[in-house]
């Protein structure tokens, strides 16, 4: 691979040594020259780009990213809390599902996904006599969350969508039918845990 022999006492063209041949250096791949001061000016740039940031952008991404660090990992905490409780409602209910297991493992799988990107204190996941999922989610000490999935007529997009209804100090303040993406992101979005 050949190396760049940039002159630094003489300011005219950098060039590339191969094979004892000189070939002037191309910015970008076209056939333009550029003087060893614009070179230098560019290689300064480059520098300046990759340097350090300030030590109040290094603290604010460091928090950043250490945020987001830690929801992964109570993300995946959760995840794996309700796919065990699922698991367990199963094998325990298995004659209350209608659908064969593996609709329900993947519809069960594609909503404790969705769900485990909340922010709670306890979840717990129930199978119905009425053939459908529920997860009662703690939010904080005054908001409760009540998701349920009807596990029939699974067509197209509809396993997407959801029954949920939120209780503030025990009064149901909000019940509807949507999708369970829509659902996390909103309450996400709009911080009503906290």
């Amino acid at each position: 691979m050949p190396v760049a022999d940039v002159p630094t006492t003489d300011y005219k063209f950098p060039y590339y040594i191969v094979k004892e041949y000189e070939q002037p250096v191309s910015v970008s791949g076209s056939s333009q020259f550029i003087d060893a001061q614009n070179f230098y000016n560019l290689v300064k740039e480059k520098e300046k780009e990759r340097s350090f940031a300030t030590y109040e952008d290094i603290t604010l991404s460091w928090s950043e990213e250490s945020k987001n660090f830690f929801a992964l990992i109570s993300q995946t905490s959760n995840y794996l809390d309700l796919k065990a409780k699922a698991n367990h409602e199963y094998k325990n209910h298995a004659d209350y599902i209608k659908i064969n297991s593996q609709s329900f493992y993947e519809i069960s799988d594609y909503l404790i996904k969705n769900i485990a990107s909340l922010n709670y204190e306890k979840g717990l996941v129930e199978l119905s006599p009425l053939n459908e999922i529920k997860f009662k989610i703690k939010l904080n000490d005054k908001v409760f969350l009540i998701v349920s999935k009807p596990l029939e007529l699974l067509e197209n997009d509809n396993y997407k969508t959801v029954t949920f209804s939120m209780f503030i100090n025990k009064e149901c303040v909000l019940s509807d039918y949507i999708e369970i993406e829509d659902l996390t992101k909103a309450i996400n979005k709009f911080s009503l845990i906290r």
